[in-house]
């Protein structure tokens, strides 16, 4: 079962809030923009365009029937992936979660509610095309996922 959720005028309730370090606007506060549900796959992802067409964006992407609890990110764990992008629209700077065990993400998903918070917590995030490193601290809450009015 395929299902995505997509308004580029609707944000769910809820929110991707916290920081990217070292970086000189660290702060992260993004609507809920993308649900996905796709081959037992969940995609979350918060976004924003500021002026100038400036992008951001956090995506967090794991298996429907994770179980809740504390999940280190690492190649064996559950977590598929996690990516944090900045800058402008078309040319921005895309990250990558390093997959280290440095960091962890603490989930609660209720796929029949269709709701979710999940706290990431010192990700290491490497530049896909490039040598930055950054660290990332969120915390993810949305509710109404699975609503498609």
């Amino acid at each position: 079962m395929t299902t995505t959720t997509q308004d580029k005028e609707r944000s769910y309730p809820g929110s991707i809030k916290g920081t990217v370090t070292p970086r000189p606007n660290e702060k992260v506060d993004l609507p809920i923009r993308i649900f996905t549900l796709m081959d037992g796959r969940v995609g979350v992802d918060g976004f924003r365009l500021a002026a100038g067409r400036n992008a951001k964006a956090v995506f967090l992407e794991f298996p429907g029937n994770i179980s809740n609890g504390k999940h280190d990110f690492t190649k064996d764990g559950p977590i598929t992936r996690i990516s944090y992008t900045e800058g402008p629209f078309h040319d921005s700077p895309s990250f990558e979660g390093v997959k280290n065990g440095k960091g962890y993400v603490e989930i609660k998903f209720n796929r029949q509610e269709g709701t979710l918070f999940a706290k990431i917590v010192n990700v290491d995030l490497k530049e896909k095309h490039g040598d930055i490193e950054l660290k990332l601290n969120v915390t993810i809450e949305a509710k109404d996922l699975l609503d498609q009015d």
